[in-house]
């Protein structure tokens, strides 16, 4: 009663407070409606604010996700709930704020299966989204715990050739941050997926799963030389190389590593693996 009796001056300094504890309230007395309702009020309290309401209107949306997130055990009847609910709240922006939350609230529940639903659901109602890059990085990430390390790496690969900043999408955005965002996200993915290739070719030993680290650390090194990865992945290309026996091409990434990072801590390895190829290389001659 304490809380609503401020509502009925909107002028007040304690308006946007307290409006927060009602719905606060209302979320904690399990009433989801009502206080879904108050903490969309926030979010309209919030807009274009830098701060203050801004920061309640960030709570806002994370409590209304929650509260569809509560709604059953499955996450069912929440996600189709927040549907409807965004279906008739007719505004875009804060439609697709809200299942991105409800997609990572559900992920940081463990509820997996759900969350990869919210998310597909999000880039399928609205596909011109700016953080769809964010939303298909989260997507991802939910699908890779029930995926092996090769799928997992695969949908990686894909994301980064459809974000990457020469990307046909990319040609299609103005706003340089998101393209920014996405490039970064892009090239994440990429290394998160070099290594994982890596990884899997030491443990198989075959010449397939070599073929696929070559290729990503190659294209690591092409898109982001001048990210601090590019050094590891140049020099991790070099040992792939080597692992294959292809002593010629690995001394020859050894030494580029060698002079380009002069100050990495691969400078003096890669040096002394350049010779070591050299001198593989020249036995592998003599035993042809």
């Amino acid at each position: 009663l304490a809380y609503r009796s401020v509502m009925t001056h909107p002028e007040s300094e304690w308006f946007d407070d307290a409006l927060y504890k009602l719905a606060w309230t209302q979320y904690r007395l399990s009433n989801p409606k009502k206080a879904i309702s108050s903490f969309l009020a926030l979010v309209d309290l919030g807009k274009n604010e830098k701060t203050g309401k801004a920061l309640l209107e960030n709570e806002s949306l994370d409590y209304i996700a929650i509260s569809f997130s509560e709604t059953d055990i499955t996450g069912e009847n929440g996600l189709k709930r927040a549907i409807t609910f965004c279906k008739k709240l007719d505004d875009e922006i804060k439609g697709t704020q809200i299942l991105h939350r409800l997609g990572d609230v559900y992920d940081k529940q463990g509820r997996y299966s759900i969350a990869i639903k919210t998310y597909k659901t999000l880039l399928k109602m609205y596909p011109d989204y700016k953080l769809n890059p964010h939303v298909e990085a989260g997507l991802i990430k939910s699908m890779s715990r029930t995926l092996s390390i090769i799928e997992s790496s695969k949908l990686k690969i894909d994301y980064f050739k459809k974000y990457n900043r020469r990307s046909k999408w990319t040609l299609s955005q103005n706003d340089k941050k998101t393209i920014a965002s996405a490039d970064s996200i892009a090239a994440s993915q990429l290394y998160d997926a070099s290594v994982a290739y890596h990884q899997v070719a030491l443990q198989k030993n075959t010449k397939s799963a070599y073929d696929k680290a070559v290729e990503s650390y190659r294209l690591f090194i092409d898109f982001y030389k001048l990210l601090p990865e590019a050094n590891e992945c140049h020099y991790n290309l070099a040992e792939v190389l080597f692992s294959m026996g292809d002593y010629f091409n690995a001394a020859q990434e050894y030494m580029t590593v060698s002079k380009k990072y002069p100050g990495s801590k691969y400078h003096e390895a890669a040096a002394w693996n350049a010779i070591v190829a050299s001198q593989n290389l020249i036995k592998q001659e003599g035993e042809k």
